[in-house]
């Protein structure tokens, strides 16, 4: 076994025993607080003491569902504390749910609540503490930018520098032709980013010298690298190879997804109608315009069909503009729309599309044809995505943003596709109620700012720098 992956299942042991503990510690002083004292829970009776246990096995869940025992090195510690959050809400919710429903009178639901509050200081507290020591020790490495001069190579640097402060410093962008400065950079650096643009030679050249350096190497990989990932070791004769098997999606798991589709989606449109019914009256009272508005998108196979959303721009936005994607502070989006947008609440109707199996709950998202024809120029194996049914929601959606590169979201959509099962289903699931709580995540392209811009300057040539503002 690796080092690397001990240490990482040693850490996620650590991380889960604390959470048992902590949790179970916010569970007693709720009750010495609350009962005065802190086995009331076992001396309530045989079924109440199941209720502790209960709640700390459905948190858990919830806690793996929303990636709270992931790498949590280079990544947002406000991501997290959403998730804790929304993991400790859900888990009181569906706590109170069980006292409705089972004969348990002795608890009442203020003792639920003084839990929830002393299991977030408590489980909050541990995860800061541990996200600043893992900063603190393997933060602030010097990162070093290698690329073929290509103009896309510019974007990349902009998103490393937009990425979370304090993970990587910038040392230098170099194209990998200048390899006398290469060669010195790489021997003053932590880690070096391939830019994608590099040939399957050069990236070669540079891993090779890199791991006999010790260096970390970061590569974006193309979409046979993806499938490599999921491929098995095999042996002919005595040659090593790597077997690749088709993705298939079987009949039953074409089955069980139907299944799970029509359940949730029933389940949601009953639980959210009183938003649809509130939607229904004030979208047409706040702009010109029906409450609903229907687009055609290519769905499984390229078929086309009709997606329903809620209007969240003035009606005809694209009549003189065309098919466009939105920006930050569109003006075509209303005030209503940009709430909806924000919370997601715009896609609630797309549950009838999967009621009519032209969607699934998870999936590729549905693109217009206009924009598909266009990337399919771009990007090859573009129309791989639409190989299955597209999705309300997905991974690309979760764990990327409204402005992230269509490549990159492509990426997402692959390894969905290769790596399906029910379980990714509902994690994803789970994990879109977190983004509709993260409002960054579904603003439009923003304009470059100039603390930014500078930065970039530090890096890159001035015609790049100017490409990238021109983008935004």
């Amino acid at each position: 076994m690796r080092k690397n992956n001990l240490s990482d299942r040693l850490n996620k042991i650590l991380l889960l025993t604390s959470d048992v503990l902590l949790l179970l510690a916010g569970i007693m002083i709720a009750n010495l607080l609350y009962f005065n004292s802190l086995t009331m829970w076992i001396s309530l009776g045989e079924i109440t003491f199941i209720v502790p246990i209960s709640i700390l096995l459905v948190t858990i869940v919830f806690f793996y569902f929303l990636d709270l025992y992931a790498d949590w090195i280079r990544r947002s510690i406000s991501k997290f504390m959403i998730n804790i959050i929304l993991s400790l809400l859900l888990s009181s919710t569906l706590t109170l749910f069980a006292f409705y429903l089972l004969p348990i009178q002795n608890i009442p639901s203020i003792a639920v609540y003084l839990t929830l509050i002393f299991q977030l200081i408590l489980i909050i507290s541990s995860r800061v503490l541990y996200w600043s020591v893992l900063k603190h020790y393997k933060g602030q490495k010097n990162m070093l930018i290698i690329g073929s001069g290509s103009k896309h190579d510019g974007e990349l640097v902009y998103e490393v520098l937009n990425h979370n402060k304090g993970w990587f410093i910038i040392q230098n962008f170099i194209p990998v032709y200048n390899e006398i400065n290469l060669i010195e950079n790489i021997q003053d650096t932590d880690i070096v980013l391939l830019c994608p643009s590099l040939s399957y030679t050069e990236k070669s050249e540079i891993i090779s010298q890199c791991s006999s350096r010790g260096i970390e190497v970061m590569v974006i990989p193309e979409l046979t690298d993806l499938f490599i990932l999921e491929s098995s070791p095999q042996q002919i004769d005595d040659t090593f190879v790597l077997s690749i098997k088709p993705v298939e999606i079987t009949s039953i798991q074409r089955h069980l997804k139907r299944t799970f589709d029509l359940l949730i989606s029933s389940f949601i449109i009953v639980l959210c109608s009183p938003i649809f019914l509130v939607l229904f009256i004030i979208i047409p009272l706040s702009s010109k315009g029906p409450a609903l508005y229907k687009q055609e998108r290519l769905g499984e196979n390229e078929k086309p069909y009709h997606i329903y959303k809620f209007r969240s721009m003035v009606e005809e936005a694209e009549r003189l503009t065309g098919p466009a994607l939105a920006i930050d502070n569109d003006p075509r989006i209303t005030r209503v729309g940009r709430w909806i947008r924000a919370t997601r609440l715009d896609e609630l109707p797309q549950l009838f599309n999967i009621i009519k199996g032209d969607m699934s709950l998870v999936g590729p998202r549905p693109e217009r044809a206009f924009f598909i024809n266009q990337f399919r120029r771009d990007i090859p194996n573009y129309s791989y995505r639409m190989s299955v049914k597209p999705g309300l929601t997905g991974l690309a959606q979760t764990l990327s943003n409204y402005t992230t590169s269509v490549e990159d979201k492509l990426r997402y959509d692959v390894f969905y596709i290769k790596n399906y099962s029910l379980p990714l289903d509902l994690k994803i699931l789970i994990q879109t109620l977190s983004v509709m709580l993260q409002r960054n995540q579904a603003e439009g392209i923003k304009k470059l700012d100039k603390d930014l811009e500078d930065k970039l300057k530090n890096v890159l040539d001035q015609k790049d720098v100017e490409a990238i503002t021109q983008t935004r």
